[in-house]
């Protein structure tokens, strides 16, 4: 298709090249791969040999588990914060719902970071984060699960 009769562009930039920083070969996913070659989350963390992506998968295996260790955490943290409330010691309850709040927004800002992760569509990523994910629940989640947990948070 010929855009030859278009005029009024001639200041506009158009890029052609990928953005610099990306070596034109690294990208984010979009489709399903097995690749060594990967951008996961950040543009400095780039791999591109199976060495770099072993240690990238090893991080993402271990941050999986300790988001569910936390997770614990924060659901055992909540209950006791929340007995204490219910139980009428309200000369505090400010700080408690801030903490509350506070250990909250960590656990979304973490899952939304594995969810990234997982974003990447690398194979060998998404079996760390699944395979860590299911080690920390087996190491931490000892109790039943609160109401209402979505995969990512």
């Amino acid at each position: 298709m010929s855009h030859s009769g278009h005029s009024g562009h001639e200041g506009h930039d158009m890029p052609t090249q990928p953005p610099s920083g990306t070596g034109g070969h690294h990208s984010m996913g979009g489709t399903w791969n097995w690749g060594y070659d990967s951008v996961i989350v950040f543009d400095f963390w780039q791999t591109s040999a199976a060495a770099g992506m072993a240690v990238s998968c090893a991080a993402i295996f271990v941050l999986s588990v300790l988001f569910e260790c936390f997770r614990n955490y924060r659901n055992s943290e909540d209950r006791r914060i929340l007995n204490s409330m219910e139980s009428g010691n309200h000369e505090r309850s400010r700080y408690k719902q801030s903490t509350r709040a506070i250990l909250h927004a960590i656990e979304v800002f973490w899952g939304f970071f594995l969810m990234m992760a997982f974003m990447t569509l690398n194979g060998f990523v998404c079996l760390s984060l699944v395979a860590g994910a299911g080690v920390g629940f087996y190491m931490y989640q000892k109790g039943p699960l609160p109401m209402s947990k979505a995969a990512c948070h």
